[in-house]
Formats: C-alpha cells, structure tokens, sequence
C-alpha cells in the first residue's frame, strides 16, 4: 500500500511538471502565451493605424490646415491602393494557390502616386502633433479633474501626458476592483436576505400554529392579553429584523463604495 501511494505521488509530481493548473500541458500553453501576444502587439498597431488615419482625415477636411488639399489627394491614392487586392481563388493542387482578385482587374502599380514633397510632410507632422496633443490635453483634463493644468504650455504639460497611460490604467484596475468587491457584498446580502426570509416563514408558521390550535375558539380570560402580548413580541421581533436588513445596506452600499 505504500509504494503504490509512492508510485502515485510520483505521477502526481510528473503531472505537474507536464500540466499547469487549467489542465493544459505546458507547452500548449507556451504557444497560447506566444499567439495572446502577438494578437496582442497586432491590436495595438491596429488601434495606432486607426487613429493616425482618424486623424489625417481630419486635417485633410479642414479648411484651416494650408495643404489640406494636397494630403486629401495623397489620403486618397493611398486608400485606392489599399483596396484594389480584394484576394484570391482557392485552388484545387497545392502548385496552383488560384487566381488573385482585384477591383477592376486593376494593380498596385496602375496607381501612380506622387513623391511627398518635404513642406507636405512638414505640415502634416505639424497638425498630426497639434491634433494628438489637443485629444490627449482634453482626455488628460477629464482624467486628473485638475483645470489648474489647462493654461499650461506643451511642454510643461508634456510629462503628465507620458504618465496618462498609467493613470488610466490605475482607474481601469481600481474599477475592476469595486466591480469584485460589489459582486461579493451583494451575494452576501442575498445569503443574509434569504437567511432572514426562511426565518420570518418558519415564524409565520409557528404562529398559524398557536393560532389555529391553542387560540383560536378559546373563551379564557387570559386569550386576549396573550394574543396582544405575542402580537407585541412579534411586532419587536419584526422591527429588529429590520433594524438588521437597514444595518446591512447601511454597509454595504456607504459613501465610499458608491463613489
């Protein structure tokens, strides 16, 4: 019997070194860790191009911007590049990959695209900074609640922009936190609820009990203070019980969990 609990220990401690704790061999879970991080730098880099591209077509709408309107030409081609290879045909050998589908049959290099002179670059980089600036200023106010900061230059203002990113970070964490702690103050008050409510049924049964057989048809005297005096008893058991259900919510939902 001992060498067989051996022999299972044993195995036990491979399985460990072989399993994580979800049940999934190790290397498994290397390669999850490996594709979460990709997808997770992809998503990134999408979110940087959504918003770089957000804002250059911005700049090439405003009437304000000098060169609007060459950016809006460039915006344009680039986009008609973007949208000309719409695929390919599956094909039926592993030599033939299929044919490759375009709009109008047309390629990338049908698409003639002007050189980006150096003053075009120069403002664009100008008013892509000037814009990303002002939505980072304004995101920063709504964060820090400080409007001491909203006269400040760029460049004092600079550093708390860098720091942004954790702030915004510690209030997604901090929400994350209450929203736990919320799930489990409110389960607790059900339990207690439910606690409460299997009591308070268990004594309406007690009373349809002393009710129904010791007091219902009875003519002694002493009937009526009885029934008063048990009314009263249950009417301070009720109020107590109350007392508890106010004392409960007063704790759970105070001023510093529903801020």
């Amino acid at each position: 019997m001992g060498e067989e609990n051996k022999q299972f220990e044993s195995l036990v401690e491979l399985l460990k070194t072989k399993i994580t704790e979800d049940g999934v061999t190790r290397v498994v879970q290397e390669r999850l860790d490996t594709a979460r991080k990709g997808l997770e730098e992809k998503r990134r880099r999408f979110l940087r191009s959504k918003v770089l591209y957000k804002v250059i077509s911005d700049i090439s709408m405003d009437p304000s911007c000098p060169m609007h309107t060459e950016i809006a030409d460039n915006l344009t081609l680039a986009e008609l590049s973007g949208c000309i290879d719409l695929g390919s045909t599956e094909g039926g050998h592993a030599n033939s990959p299929g044919d490759r589908i375009t709009t109008l049959a047309l390629e990338s290099d049908d698409i003639q695209r002007p050189p980006t002179s150096l003053q075009l670059q120069k403002v664009l980089k100008q008013s892509i900074e000037e814009r990303l600036f002002d939505q980072n200023k304004a995101l920063y106010l709504i964060v820090s609640q400080d409007n001491g900061t909203t006269e400040l230059k760029a460049s004092l203002l600079h550093p708390h922009l860098l720091r942004l990113h954790d702030k915004i970070s510690g209030i997604v964490s901090s929400a994350k936190d209450s929203e736990k702690e919320m799930t489990i103050l409110n389960s607790s008050l059900d339990e207690a609820l439910r606690k409460q409510t299997n009591i308070l049924t268990k004594m309406e049964a007690g009373l349809d009990i002393l009710i129904n057989k010791h007091y219902k048809g009875s003519k002694l005297e002493s009937t009526s203070v009885q029934v008063q005096y048990m009314r009263a008893k249950c009417e301070t058991l009720r109020l107590k019980i109350k007392s508890l259900l106010m004392e409960v919510i007063n704790t759970t939902y105070n001023k510093e969990s529903v801020k």
